[in-house]
């Protein structure tokens, strides 16, 4: 079964010290598929709009992971701050192959290594009202940051998981 998430977050000019009109609408499914010997799926799909005009910090900011350890659901390549967006959509699909592949292999096999592929898509854009290239009076964006652009920003990984038990690279 699907897992559905639809989450609101507001903020409100002078209560509790707010400076700013906030609201931000985010919507998530979660599935796994079992794919018998091959596995399984896991796959989400989010979508989220900023509906105000506020400051970059306050934007959609996508996260980048830029250590050594492994964190589903994040983007490894990106730089941290390379983007800021106000509405996205974005897919993640990770397979756990569970040994499809290496289980075929006579020595390997005894390995008990496990076959993993990742894909990561984001696409997004940021709205006039929110660029401060176009609107004046907002922050300016730090210095390496920009827009998604027409382009979808996508990764794709391959590696091993159960290595020693304990270890994944991808």
């Amino acid at each position: 079964t699907p897992i559905f998430t639809l989450s609101h977050t507001m903020g409100v000019r002078g209560l509790l010290g707010g400076e700013y009109n906030y609201n931000r609408t985010e919507f998530n499914i979660f599935k796994r598929f079992h794919l018998s010997v091959a596995g399984f799926l896991d796959a989400k799909v989010s979508a989220g709009k900023v509906w105000d005009q506020v400051p970059w910090p306050l934007l959609i900011i996508p996260a980048a992971n830029q250590s050594f350890a492994y964190r589903r659901e994040t983007f490894h390549m990106m730089n941290a701050l390379e983007f800021v967006t106000d509405q996205y959509a974005q897919v993640n699909l990770t397979w756990h192959m569970k040994g499809f592949i290496f289980n075929r292999i006579p020595l390997v096999k005894h390995l008990k290594l496990r076959e993993v592929a990742i894909f990561n898509g984001l696409y997004g854009n940021l709205s006039p009202k929110n660029n401060p290239a176009v609107t004046p009076g907002l922050f300016i964006l730090p210095e390496g940051t920009g827009q998604l652009g027409n382009m979808p920003y996508m990764e794709v990984g391959l590696g091993l998981e159960n290595i020693f038990q304990l270890f994944r690279v991808v």
